[in-house]
């Protein structure tokens, strides 16, 4: 594993060195940018503001519990201004990257809208309580990062500590770090420890991902995608990737078109694909306008997850009402029925 750290440059520019000698999962670059060069990566880049609102309404199912709790304020994320252009089938892959897509932008809003769990050692974002809250400081994963718009959110709105991932190791230095940067959030200086905070870039295809993530014993509580299942053939090797990376209780929110007409993929497809992987996969959020491609958020957890945080919610219920303070009991010992209002 090449360790390539970010440096001041002159000219204001941002330069990287690649770290001799370490070499553990060749093809894989894990990218660390230092103080000298965040404070160096804005200067001469033209920015522009994307505004969200962060916390309220957004997303659907995603209530919490009583340590859960939802910002509500507008919130600004700057990104770095590219001049790149798709001019052929490849550059979909290597340069898509410098393009800020709409899946992405849907994905981040709805990230911003799911309410933080505010626990001091979280091993994982999903409770009995609140199974769509990001839990503050979550170790978060962002496929196919891009711009990173995403993961900046995560880290804004929820103090994740975030690794971003692209194909193309030049856009994690020209674009994806310049924003992380630009946000004002923190790098990891320890990029080869697995419970290092702050910030980190991965360059690789998803073998290459797969591979390392395993090698390097990483585990994510939050895997975000956006626009990354416009292939069929894709798919296989991302299963591989949640399956090798996702912690236990772990979370995913992949978002895109529900077909993508010409490539084959969308999120239906691979709703599906995933179930039959052992996923548990539903809708979190369906976005139609009425005058393009429907898109969606998918939520995504290993099947079984959602039974577990039943059966962990009944205990909690049971040693509540042992203390005295679950909800009254009938003569028999069984709750007594709560009346619910429409």
């Amino acid at each position: 594993l090449k360790f390539v750290r970010a440096a001041a440059a002159s000219e204001g520019g941002m330069g990287f060195h690649v770290d001799d000698g370490v070499e553990e999962a060749p093809g894989l670059v894990l990218c660390a940018a230092t103080a000298a060069g965040a404070s160096a990566a804005t200067a001469g880049a033209a920015f522009r503001t994307l505004s969200l609102r962060a916390g309220g309404a957004g997303s659907s199912g995603s209530g919490g519990g009583a340590e859960a709790s939802a910002c509500s304020r507008a919130l600004s994320v700057r990104l770095v201004e590219c001049n790149d252009t798709l001019d052929g089938p490849e550059a979909v892959d290597a340069k898509s990257g410098a393009l800020v897509w709409e899946g992405g932008l849907d994905l981040a809003r709805h990230i911003a809208a799911l309410p933080t769990e505010e626990r001091s050692t979280p091993s994982s974002s999903s409770s009995a309580g609140c199974r769509r809250c990001i839990a503050r400081g979550a170790r978060v994963l962002e496929l196919g990062a891009g711009h990173g718009v995403p993961g900046i959110v995560a880290a804004l709105c929820h103090g994740a500590s975030v690794d971003f991932h692209d194909r193309a190791a030049d856009v994690l230095r020209r674009v994806t770090s310049t924003n992380v940067v630009a946000n004002g959030l923190s790098m990891s200086l320890a990029p080869s420890d697995p419970s290092a905070e702050g910030c980190r870039f991965l360059a690789g295809d998803w073998r290459q991902l797969s591979a390392a993530v395993d090698d390097l014993g990483l585990r994510y509580d939050v895997v975000l995608a956006a626009e990354a299942i416009y292939r069929t053939d894709m798919y296989e090797d991302l299963a591989a990737v949640l399956e090798q990376c996702l912690a236990h209780g772990g979370l995913a929110f992949f978002a895109g078109k529900r077909f993508y007409f010409g490539c084959g993929g969308g999120t239906a497809s691979f709703a599906s694909f995933l179930q039959g992987r052992g996923f548990a996969v539903s809708v979190d959020l369906p976005i139609e306008d009425g005058k393009s491609n429907v898109r969606e958020v998918l939520f995504i957890e290993r099947a079984g997850a959602e039974q577990q945080s039943s059966k962990e919610a009944d205990k909690e219920a049971a040693a509540r009402s042992d203390d005295g303070d679950g909800p009254e009991s009938d003569a028999s010992g069984r709750p007594a029925k709560v009346a619910r209002t429409s």
